[in-house]
């Protein structure tokens, strides 16, 4: 069981889009204050550091669903699969 497997697909597109809009509004907003000179609010700082952590465990969603093998989840599950039939259960 992986990551995948716990957190469905339209789960993780959610939160996938959430992450992007909020770094965008963040940054968005920084950038805005900075050109207006005007001081940035008291909430942004602490805003940014969680975008940050949080960023992290997304990242590792996002890291679980990546298949070097260049191979689809269900292919990857067949290719699981066969090897457990044939007793090779090892990556070789």
């Amino acid at each position: 069981m992986n990551l995948s497997d716990i957190i469905p697909a339209r789960w993780r597109y959610g939160i996938y889009a959430t992450l992007v809009v909020s770094g965008v509004g963040l940054g968005a907003i920084q950038a805005w204050c900075t050109a207006a000179g005007i001081d940035v609010p008291t909430w942004h700082a602490p805003a940014l550091a969680v975008l940050g952590y949080l960023s992290a465990a997304v990242g590792l969603v996002a890291a679980a669903n990546v298949n070097p093998d260049g191979l689809t989840p269900d292919e990857a599950a067949l290719i699981r699969d066969i090897r457990k039939v044939e007793g090779r259960d090892d990556q070789g």
